[in-house]
């Protein structure tokens, strides 16, 4: 009788429940984007592709508009892909928080400048901000000339295991380690004041768990929206693994921090400065909780680490395995560059000069957007954007995917045409629908970096190689475009011959 009694309260609270949720989401529907139906409790999550969500909504957006709601567990969420309205929203100080996601909220709490929001993420923000212009991240910086040198340097390295592989100019050569680990460095610079050897334990550790920490978190991972999901053993492994990660890389952090006086001018020394600085203001009791504390340092460098690796890694990935599948357009490129620079290597100020190849990069960026989801954002206060109201709590995504490939703003969209980002005289011009660093209050923080790192890179090797796929690297059949989504879209094959054009 007892067990009857049990089972039968907790059916009845459990339907009380669906039934409430339903009613409120019945209710809501007046103020809301159309959208489509999901179960209780998941929503609309087991329609989802996991491995490539993004043209799961992309579906939607053909179906339902360019603004359309969808359930995804716990979380109401609104898709756009009408770039005027993203721009729109995300200028929007009420558009400035994070969704409420079990990764970003209840792991990483708040911390960091990517999932930080409220006075904090403002605070950071301007802090970070500070710190790369002051590095040189500015286009007229006394500082930028010494930056540029680091990134050549990396260019050199990279360029240097190349050549050093065997097999780079027959059957190929695998040289996205060779990219990590070259513009991991660069960022190692700026955010430590360091650098590590190709094969350094503590490197190789960091770079392992950076990788795999990327692969396992995803916008559309059913854990951030049903956290219960975590005690089970599939999704248990991975949240071991990341939750394990991130403190193995803090500690690897704070080792580095110890060695730091606060004199130096990377973003640790600076940013020792600023919490000492608070420290004699406000007292060592309020520096606890403030902004400006130990826990914060170790996220904002590893959201800084991490954006300034992963978004030029996969942007250059993306590129350079395009110039082996166009070899019309990177010869078209070599042509530039040969008859621009002529036997000088290419710096920044060149950028200008070369707009067949700037052209070409953004054409990448639009052909195969890294974040295709973008970087989400959560509604902060009640608000209202067209003719919908948003109430707080809500998550809104910008699908840059659908964005960048609309065939009502970029005609045959699956083409791969550098001439969309020419003008009729042949010079490089910003579409207005293009947006690969996203937009708005929260725009990527390190653009200017990315843009400097892309350039360097792409015209200096594509100055010195001539790029391949072998042979045997796609199988027949298949994409060579194909790709594989964590956080960021990455290139499915990433083996490519580089022959030097060099005698």
């Amino acid at each position: 009788m007892l067990d009857y009694n049990f089972w039968t309260i907790s059916l009845s609270l459990l339907s009380s429940w669906l039934l409430y949720h339903l009613i409120t989401r019945i209710l809501s529907w007046r103020d809301l984007p159309p959208g489509p139906w999901g179960l209780p409790v998941i929503g609309y999550l087991p329609w989802l592709d996991p491995e490539h969500p993004y043209e799961s909504f992309t579906k939607l957006a053909r179906k339902f508009g360019s603004i359309y709601s969808v359930q995804l567990g716990r979380l109401p969420t609104i898709v756009i892909t009408d770039p005027k309205m993203i721009k729109q929203a995300f200028n929007m100080d009420a558009l400035t928080g994070r969704a409420d996601l079990y990764l970003t909220h209840g792991i990483f709490k708040g911390y960091g400048l990517i999932c930080s929001e409220g006075p904090r993420w403002r605070e950071q923000r301007k802090f970070a901000s500070t710190c790369r212009k002051n590095q040189g991240m500015a286009k007229s910086h006394p500082k930028r000339e010494k930056l540029e040198a680091l990134i050549l340097n990396g260019v050199k390295d990279t360029m240097m295991r190349i050549t050093d592989t065997e097999t780079s100019a027959t059957s190929g050569v695998e040289f996205s380690p060779f990219l990590t680990h070259s513009i991991g460095n660069v960022m190692n610079v700026i955010i430590f004041g360091r650098e590590f050897a190709y094969d350094d334990p503590t490197w190789k550790l960091l770079t392992h768990l950076s990788e795999e920490g990327v692969k396992l978190i995803g916008v559309a991972g059913p854990l951030n929206f049903l956290p219960f999901l975590r005690v089970i053993p599939k999704f248990r492994a991975s949240m071991d693994f990341i939750v394990g990660g991130l403190e193995r890389t803090h500690e690897i952090y704070r080792e580095i921090t110890r060695e730091h006086s606060g004199d130096e001018e990377d973003v640790v020394g600076c940013f020792l400065r600023e919490q000492r600085s608070r420290q004699g203001r406000e007292g060592d009791s309020k520096v606890a909780q403030h902004s400006f504390c130990d826990d914060q340092l170790n996220f904002l460098a590893a959201d800084l680490f991490g954006a300034g690796l992963d978004t030029p890694l996969a942007t250059l990935r993306w590129f350079f395995t395009m110039m082996a599948v166009y070899p019309e357009v990177q010869e078209k490129i070599h042509t530039e560059l040969t008859t621009v620079l002529a036997n000088h290597s290419p710096c920044l100020d060149d950028a200008q000069r070369l707009p067949y190849l700037e052209a070409a990069i953004s054409e990448s960026q639009r052909l195969r957007t890294v974040v295709p989801t973008g970087i989400p954002h959560g509604v902060n206060t009640d608000c209202a954007l067209g003719d919908y109201q948003l109430k707080k709590g809500t998550m809104v995504v910008p699908l840059l995917w659908a964005v960048h490939l609309d065939p009502k703003i970029w005609p045959e969209p699956e083409e791969y045409r550098p001439e969309r980002f020419l003008d009729e005289m042949g010079n490089y011009r910003r579409m207005e629908a293009w947006m690969p660093f996203q937009t708005g209050k929260r725009v990527c923080l390190g653009e200017e970096l990315a843009r400097m790192i892309i350039f360097l890179y792409a015209s200096t090797i594509l100055q010195k190689f001539k790029i391949e796929f072998p042979d045997d690297e796609v199988p027949e059949g298949k994409d060579p475009l194909e790709g594989v989504c964590g956080i960021t879209l990455l290139p499915k094959y990433g083996r490519l011959i580089f022959k030097s054009r060099v005698s």
